[in-house]
């Protein structure tokens, strides 16, 4: 088929439609592992962070002689208490504004084993320096890792395992 002098046909060769095509696939994979890695980042931030409480928490109850509580409520932020003198616990932030400074996404949950009591599960660090063991959970995006301390090392963070 001839076409008329100056009438030129118009489109993409299939060569360049399947280049652009890669082009296109390659970009999606490095956003998609770009963000992976982001979340990565964030949730082990905040395992650190956690880990890092607890021992402060750890390290009050043993100097005050006074045990401090670390609890996970569904869906709020994370609670200290500490018990006073006549048994009693008051709530408290240990240390200042740890609540507030979990990126959003970001859940924690006590696991109910060691020295956790059950719903909603705490953490009960004493004066005593050898303890209980104990576990948190922390979760973003699908991705978990756990926070432990068998009740005599620090608090860790424990990457691709839960409690």
């Amino acid at each position: 088929m001839t076409l008329p002098r100056g009438l030129r046909i118009v489109g993409f060769t299939l060569v360049e439609l399947l280049v652009v095509l890669v082009v296109l696939a390659v970009a999606t994979s490095l956003i998609t592992v770009s963000v992976s890695a982001a979340s990565g980042h964030v949730l082990e931030g905040a395992g650190e962070q956690l880990a890092a409480s607890l021992e402060e928490a750890r390290w009050q109850a043993i100097s005050t002689g006074r045990r401090i509580a670390f609890e996970t409520p569904a869906g709020q932020a994370p609670l200290w208490h500490e018990q006073l003198a006549d048994g009693t616990w008051r709530t408290r932030m240990l240390p200042a504004g740890a609540a507030d400074a979990y990126p959003p996404g970001v859940t924690l949950q006590v696991a109910a084993t060691g020295n956790a009591t059950a719903a909603p599960a705490r953490i009960v660090l004493g004066p005593e320096p050898v303890g209980a063991g104990a576990c948190v959970q922390i979760s973003h995006e699908g991705a978990h890792l756990a926070v432990v301390s068998d009740g005599i090392a620090p608090f860790a963070v424990r990457r691709g395992a839960g409690c």
